[in-house]
Protein backbone atom coordinates (compact mmCIF):
# COMPACT_ATOMS: atom_id res chain seq x y z
CA UNK A 1 0.00 0.00 0.00
CA UNK A 2 1.28 3.46 -0.84
CA UNK A 3 1.99 5.46 2.28
CA UNK A 4 0.22 8.85 2.53
CA UNK A 5 2.47 11.89 2.45
CA UNK A 6 1.88 12.72 6.11
CA UNK A 7 3.39 9.36 7.06
CA UNK A 8 6.09 8.93 4.42
CA UNK A 9 9.56 8.75 5.94
CA UNK A 10 12.74 8.09 4.03
CA UNK A 11 15.12 5.21 4.62
CA UNK A 12 17.71 5.58 7.40
CA UNK A 13 20.95 7.42 6.64
CA UNK A 14 23.11 4.31 7.01
CA UNK A 15 21.26 2.40 4.33
CA UNK A 16 21.32 5.39 2.00
CA UNK A 17 25.05 5.78 2.63
CA UNK A 18 25.56 2.13 1.61
CA UNK A 19 23.69 2.74 -1.64
CA UNK A 20 25.75 5.90 -2.26
CA UNK A 21 29.02 4.00 -1.78
CA UNK A 22 27.92 1.30 -4.24
CA UNK A 23 26.87 3.94 -6.77
CA UNK A 24 30.12 5.83 -6.34
CA UNK A 25 32.20 2.70 -6.91
CA UNK A 26 30.30 1.77 -10.07
CA UNK A 27 30.32 5.32 -11.35
CA UNK A 28 34.04 5.73 -10.68
CA UNK A 29 34.76 2.63 -12.76
CA UNK A 30 32.86 3.95 -15.76
CA UNK A 31 33.67 7.65 -15.49
CA UNK A 32 37.20 6.90 -14.28
CA UNK A 33 37.89 4.83 -17.39
CA UNK A 34 36.70 7.71 -19.55
CA UNK A 35 38.86 10.11 -17.53
CA UNK A 36 41.95 7.93 -17.90
CA UNK A 37 41.37 7.71 -21.64
CA UNK A 38 41.15 11.50 -21.88
CA UNK A 39 43.84 12.48 -19.37
CA UNK A 40 46.68 12.39 -21.94
CA UNK A 41 44.68 14.90 -23.98
CA UNK A 42 43.73 17.19 -21.10
CA UNK A 43 43.32 16.73 -17.37
CA UNK A 44 40.70 19.49 -17.32
CA UNK A 45 38.74 17.72 -20.05
CA UNK A 46 39.00 14.44 -18.12
CA UNK A 47 37.64 16.14 -14.97
CA UNK A 48 34.81 17.76 -16.93
CA UNK A 49 33.86 14.41 -18.49
CA UNK A 50 33.91 12.76 -15.06
CA UNK A 51 31.61 15.40 -13.52
CA UNK A 52 29.29 15.33 -16.55
CA UNK A 53 29.00 11.53 -16.46
CA UNK A 54 28.25 11.65 -12.72
CA UNK A 55 25.49 14.20 -13.29
CA UNK A 56 24.01 12.18 -16.17
CA UNK A 57 24.23 8.93 -14.15
CA UNK A 58 22.08 10.19 -11.29
CA UNK A 59 19.75 12.41 -13.29
CA UNK A 60 18.83 9.82 -15.92
CA UNK A 61 18.57 6.82 -13.63
CA UNK A 62 16.60 8.54 -10.87
CA UNK A 63 14.42 10.51 -13.29
CA UNK A 64 13.61 7.57 -15.53
CA UNK A 65 13.75 4.52 -13.24
CA UNK A 66 13.43 6.10 -9.76
CA UNK A 67 16.52 4.19 -8.66
CA UNK A 68 20.21 3.64 -9.31
CA UNK A 69 22.20 0.38 -9.22
CA UNK A 70 23.31 1.14 -5.64
CA UNK A 71 19.76 1.87 -4.54
CA UNK A 72 18.47 -1.18 -6.38
CA UNK A 73 20.99 -3.43 -4.61
CA UNK A 74 19.99 -2.00 -1.23
CA UNK A 75 16.24 -2.08 -1.97
CA UNK A 76 15.71 1.68 -2.21
CA UNK A 77 13.78 3.90 -4.64
CA UNK A 78 13.29 7.66 -5.10
CA UNK A 79 9.60 8.54 -4.80
CA UNK A 80 7.34 11.57 -4.39
CA UNK A 81 5.06 12.19 -1.42
CA UNK A 82 2.48 9.76 -2.85
CA UNK A 83 4.92 6.88 -3.28
CA UNK A 84 5.07 7.24 -7.07
CA UNK A 85 8.40 7.68 -8.90
CA UNK A 86 9.66 11.18 -8.07
CA UNK A 87 10.27 12.15 -11.70
CA UNK A 88 12.60 14.43 -13.62
CA UNK A 89 12.29 17.63 -11.56
CA UNK A 90 13.09 15.81 -8.33
CA UNK A 91 15.99 14.00 -10.00
CA UNK A 92 17.37 17.33 -11.20
CA UNK A 93 17.11 18.95 -7.74
CA UNK A 94 18.66 15.91 -6.04
CA UNK A 95 21.49 15.73 -8.57
CA UNK A 96 22.23 19.45 -8.43
CA UNK A 97 22.48 19.52 -4.63
CA UNK A 98 24.46 16.28 -4.63
CA UNK A 99 27.43 18.41 -5.75
CA UNK A 100 27.44 19.96 -2.25
CA UNK A 101 25.93 17.20 -0.13
CA UNK A 102 27.57 14.06 -1.50
CA UNK A 103 30.73 15.30 -3.19
CA UNK A 104 33.56 12.77 -2.70
CA UNK A 105 36.14 15.51 -3.31
CA UNK A 106 34.84 17.85 -0.58
CA UNK A 107 33.36 16.31 2.54
CA UNK A 108 32.17 13.06 1.00
CA UNK A 109 28.64 12.21 2.04
CA UNK A 110 29.00 13.78 5.49
CA UNK A 111 26.70 16.78 4.87
CA UNK A 112 23.95 14.54 3.44
CA UNK A 113 24.39 11.98 6.22
CA UNK A 114 24.07 14.66 8.89
CA UNK A 115 20.99 16.26 7.31
CA UNK A 116 19.24 12.89 6.78
CA UNK A 117 19.97 11.93 10.37
CA UNK A 118 18.65 15.22 11.77
CA UNK A 119 15.47 15.61 9.70
CA UNK A 120 12.20 14.11 10.86
CA UNK A 121 11.48 12.45 7.51
CA UNK A 122 15.07 11.33 6.74
CA UNK A 123 15.55 13.69 3.80
CA UNK A 124 18.65 15.47 2.60
CA UNK A 125 18.47 19.00 1.17
CA UNK A 126 18.14 17.71 -2.41
CA UNK A 127 15.20 15.54 -1.35
CA UNK A 128 13.44 18.46 0.31
CA UNK A 129 14.00 20.77 -2.68
CA UNK A 130 12.74 18.13 -5.11
CA UNK A 131 9.88 16.88 -2.94
CA UNK A 132 11.41 13.41 -2.91
CA UNK A 133 11.96 10.58 -0.48
CA UNK A 134 14.43 7.70 -0.72
CA UNK A 135 12.44 4.79 0.68
CA UNK A 136 12.50 1.04 1.10
CA UNK A 137 10.85 -0.48 -1.99
CA UNK A 138 9.17 -3.07 0.27
CA UNK A 139 7.08 -0.23 1.76
CA UNK A 140 5.58 0.69 -1.63
CA UNK A 141 3.07 -0.76 -4.08
CA UNK A 142 4.86 -2.73 -6.74
CA UNK A 143 5.32 -2.63 -9.66
CA UNK A 144 4.33 1.08 -9.64
CA UNK A 145 7.08 2.09 -7.23
CA UNK A 146 10.02 1.45 -9.52
CA UNK A 147 8.58 1.59 -13.03
CA UNK A 148 8.54 4.80 -15.05
CA UNK A 149 5.25 6.63 -14.55
CA UNK A 150 2.67 6.04 -17.30
CA UNK A 151 1.29 9.18 -18.86
CA UNK A 152 -2.34 8.03 -18.85
CA UNK A 153 -4.49 5.35 -17.21
CA UNK A 154 -7.73 4.51 -18.97
CA UNK A 155 -10.90 3.63 -17.04
CA UNK A 156 -11.86 0.09 -18.11
CA UNK A 157 -15.58 0.89 -17.90
CA UNK A 158 -16.04 4.22 -19.71
CA UNK A 159 -12.67 4.73 -21.37
CA UNK A 160 -12.02 8.06 -19.60
CA UNK A 161 -8.33 8.97 -19.74
CA UNK A 162 -7.04 9.60 -16.22
CA UNK A 163 -3.64 10.96 -15.22
CA UNK A 164 -3.95 10.55 -11.43
CA UNK A 165 -2.60 7.07 -10.72
CA UNK A 166 -3.74 7.22 -7.08
CA UNK A 167 -7.41 7.03 -8.07
CA UNK A 168 -9.25 3.82 -7.27
CA UNK A 169 -12.63 5.01 -8.57
CA UNK A 170 -13.26 6.74 -11.89
CA UNK A 171 -14.57 10.28 -11.24
CA UNK A 172 -16.67 10.14 -14.43
CA UNK A 173 -18.55 6.84 -14.17
CA UNK A 174 -17.78 5.65 -10.62
CA UNK A 175 -16.30 2.33 -11.73
CA UNK A 176 -13.58 0.77 -9.63
CA UNK A 177 -10.34 1.19 -11.55
CA UNK A 178 -8.37 -1.53 -9.79
CA UNK A 179 -5.66 -1.86 -7.21
CA UNK A 180 -4.11 1.55 -6.47
CA UNK A 181 -4.99 3.07 -9.83
CA UNK A 182 -3.25 0.37 -11.83
CA UNK A 183 -5.68 0.87 -14.70
CA UNK A 184 -6.88 -2.71 -14.41
CA UNK A 185 -10.48 -3.57 -13.63
CA UNK A 186 -10.78 -5.05 -10.17
CA UNK A 187 -13.86 -7.10 -11.12
CA UNK A 188 -15.58 -8.05 -14.35
CA UNK A 189 -18.88 -6.68 -12.98
CA UNK A 190 -17.58 -3.09 -13.13
CA UNK A 191 -18.01 -2.85 -16.91
CA UNK A 192 -21.44 -4.49 -16.82
CA UNK A 193 -22.76 -2.32 -13.94
CA UNK A 194 -21.85 0.91 -15.74
CA UNK A 195 -23.53 -0.03 -19.03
Amino acid sequence: MTTPSSELVGAPAGRRYGAAVLDLLGMMLVAGAAGVALSPVSENLAALVFVTLCFIYYYLLEGWLATTPGKLLTGLAVVDEHGAPAGWNAAFARTLLRVIEVNPLLLGGIPAFVVVTLTKRNQRLGDMLGGAFVVDVADLDLPDAVEPRPTVVECPACGERLTDRTLTTCPVCGATIGPAGSGLPSTRENKESVR
